[in-house]
């Protein structure tokens, strides 16, 4: 792994103009107070085309780790620092104690519990 603060040195790819929560390349560095200039790199309006040309050698993507997970797992995809932000955002379940949950409703909030507890722990 290398140290963050390599960050801006790399060809990073930008993902602008989407949601207003997303966290760009400029605001990582500085919450992470890593000291930077102007940013160089390729730009893209949609996020899915950045973990693509990632994977393609032509830069360093942000990927929030529920979108990407399965590309590191696979290999396809690299974590280069141990850099880590939370993702904006959050989720809330909620149900009625005053009525019984159907199997499929049981399965899905068994589920989204298992998938959130993985989340904290990523």
């Amino acid at each position: 792994m290398r140290p963050p603060k390599c960050l801006p040195e790399l060809p990073l790819l930008h993902v602008e103009g989407i949601q207003s929560g997303w966290v760009g390349w400029d605001e990582i560095l500085r919450r992470a107070r890593i000291p930077h200039g102007p940013l160089r790199g390729h730009r893209f309006s949609k996020f899915f085309v950045a973990p693509q040309a990632a994977q393609a050698d032509q830069g360093v993507a942000v990927g929030w780790h529920r979108l990407v997970r399965t590309s590191v797992e696979k290999g396809k995809l690299v974590r280069i620092t141990d850099l880590k932000l939370d993702a904006p955002g959050g989720y809330c379940l909620t149900w009625n104690d005053n009525r019984i949950l159907s199997p499929g409703a049981e399965r899905l909030r068994e589920w989204l519990r298992k998938i959130s507890a993985e989340e904290r722990n990523a």
